[in-house]
């Protein structure tokens, strides 16, 4: 068994990186009319991403499934879903009333399999609001729990039957753990230390109505400038009313059309697509990627005016900037003599003046820091695909750190959305300097080659500093 106390006594810190990384802003649907479920441990994972090795908080539901109903929910591996709610705060709440759901049928038996995350034992237990009174009965409403606390992440199941005269409708179920805690005893809605809670639509007798699958795609993902990019979506559905969709991408680009086409495509449409199939309960919103490579500009003249007949022309071609390979520093580079500049981030929180992580300190004698731009805030941002010049870091204060010494900045094109682990592979160095001292403000780092991103990849930076003594210290 655990000890509960050590594990409180590192959550302080927990909550103190929690604070500055802000990994969790994402607007989520709440449970209302029902009450929020409380944890005192927010988010369900800390410090890594969910069955992290390593992580010192790891309680959750990672995974839920049902057979036995007409329409069964699998969702496994789901880890941490912690969220955080417009005026409320951050929660170890989910509602997958959309992506996952149930119907069944009254006298239906339905088989119900639980999972915790690794490293930490939890206790299970399952209701549905059987007359929609917006409140989870404890008497008749818990249909299912596990007995005791099983071991972390292993399977468990338990079962219950659909009351015989349920009547046709649609219910609410929440699905819960709770650290250490007997399954049968864990209420719906009291403060618990360490877990998390996840909610679903029951349907009885019915076909939920707006559920909306869809598919986007293009035939064109990779094009050349001038040519057609074609985009579409497919979908099946139950809508209650014709469906409706939304497109829109690059260069602000908007159609209400299903497979809409876009002509004489250039490079500044390089980038991701998105669509949004509705009305009904559930709308449905898919992207696609699509990249567009400009041609080589080029002159072509004689190197003489006149010729004679019969004589010999010999042309000349003077080629201008010509497309780089993407993710990587090979390729002409622009001749931009004042390239665009974008801000990435909102620049709200800064770490503590002794505390990494940070892309300038001195905490320990050598730093190597990680760090990845996802393609779709780089788009959101303004940036498109081509060439990367420089990067700067915006720095509240230095606190007097001084210089730091051989100040390594790397690149490369990733498909990760997160750093897990060091990723050094593939790296393109794009600017190093033997003593760097920054300074309040805008700290510009000019690439010795230009790096040119493809506009879908995510990008990873890789930032090293070493051999100088160390400091407690950090800007």
């Amino acid at each position: 068994m655990k000890n509960i106390l050590n594990k409180v006594s590192v959550l302080v810190v927990a909550l103190i990186v929690f604070s500055q990384a802000n990994l969790f802003a994402q607007p989520g649907v709440g449970p209302a009319p029902y009450c929020f479920p409380l944890y005192s441990t927010i988010p369900c994972n800390q410090p890594g991403p969910s069955n992290s090795p390593g992580n010192f908080i790891n309680d959750f539901i990672n995974s839920f499934s049902t057979t036995g109903a007409n329409v069964n929910i699998t969702n496994n591996n789901s880890g941490c879903n912690a969220q955080n709610f417009p005026a409320v705060g951050i929660r170890n709440f989910f509602y997958f009333g959309c992506s996952q759901y149930l119907v069944v049928t009254p006298g239906q038996v339905v088989n119900c399999t639980f999972q915790s995350g690794q490293t930490y034992s939890q206790g299970f237990t399952c209701f549905i609001d059987w007359d929609q009174n917006g409140v989870y009965n404890l008497t008749n409403e818990r249909v299912c729990s596990i007995p005791g606390v099983p071991a972390a992440a292993s399977f468990n199941s338990a079962n219950f039957t659909v009351p015989v005269g349920q009547a046709t409708g649609t219910y609410r179920m929440r699905v819960r753990c709770a650290y250490f805690t007997n399954g049968p005893t864990i209420d719906p809605c009291i403060n618990y230390g360490f877990g998390e809670t996840e909610e679903y639509n029951v349907y009885v007798n019915m076909t939920p109505a707006g559920i909306i699958t869809a598919t986007a795609s293009t035939s064109t993902p990779s094009i050349c400038a001038g040519q057609t990019i074609s985009l579409n979506v497919l979908t099946s559905a139950n809508p209650t009313v014709a469906l409706t969709y939304t497109w829109s991408g690059p260069g602000n680009f908007a159609s209400n059309t299903q497979s809409p086409t876009i002509t004489n495509a250039t490079a500044t449409m390089s980038g991701i697509y998105s669509v949004t199939v509705s009305p009904g309960s559930c709308p449905a919103t898919k992207t696609v990627q699509v990249t567009v490579t400009d041609y080589p500009t080029y002159t072509l003249t004689p190197l003489t005016a006149t010729v004679c007949q019969g004589g010999i022309l010999t042309p000349s071609v003077i080629l201008g900037t010509l497309p780089g390979t993407p993710c990587s520093t090979l390729g002409l580079g622009p001749t931009c003599a004042s390239p665009l500049l974008k801000d990435v981030g909102s620049s709200t929180t800064s770490n503590p003046s002794w505390q990494p992580p940070t892309v300038y300190d001195k905490y320990y004698y050598d730093t190597h820091l990680q760090i990845i731009y996802r393609a779709s805030e780089l788009l959101a941002s303004g940036v498109s695909a081509g060439y990367l010049t420089s990067m700067a870091f915006n720095v509240a204060a230095t606190n007097g750190i001084g210089s730091l010494t051989n100040y390594t900045i790397k690149m490369k094109c990733t498909t990760n959305t997160v750093v897990t682990a060091f990723d050094n592979a593939g790296l393109s160095q794009v600017f190093t300097q033997a003593n760097f001292a920054p300074v309040n403000g805008w700290n510009t780092h000019t690439f010795a080659t230009p790096y040119y991103w493809d506009g879908v990849s995510n990008i990873l930076v890789d930032i090293c500093r070493g051999n100088a003594p160390w400091q407690f210290i950090s800007a």
